[in-house]
């Protein structure tokens, strides 16, 4: 579910916990998770923020790592 989708991986390395956080936008509509059907976090800045903010207070994590994939595949140079 978006829920899940949005939920941090927890790792601790040399006693610093670590949040890693994924989203998309490469073909997000085909992808994402909602409410009730599981898939991947769409890439939206409000979410992200929110999540970054939660993974700090709710997890209690030193550090986060957002993935973000987005633009077309192949190319040269991002978008």
């Amino acid at each position: 579910t978006l829920a899940d989708a949005r939920r941090p991986l927890m790792l601790t390395r040399q006693g610093y916990r670590i949040a890693l956080l994924g989203y998309n936008d490469f073909y997000a509509e085909d992808y994402a998770a909602t409410e009730t059907q599981p898939g991947i976090a769409p890439l939206n800045i409000a979410m992200i923020v929110e999540d970054i903010r939660q993974a700090k207070v709710d997890h209690q994590a030193d550090i986060v790592i957002p993935f973000v994939h987005w633009g077309p595949e192949l190319v040269e140079e991002p978008e």
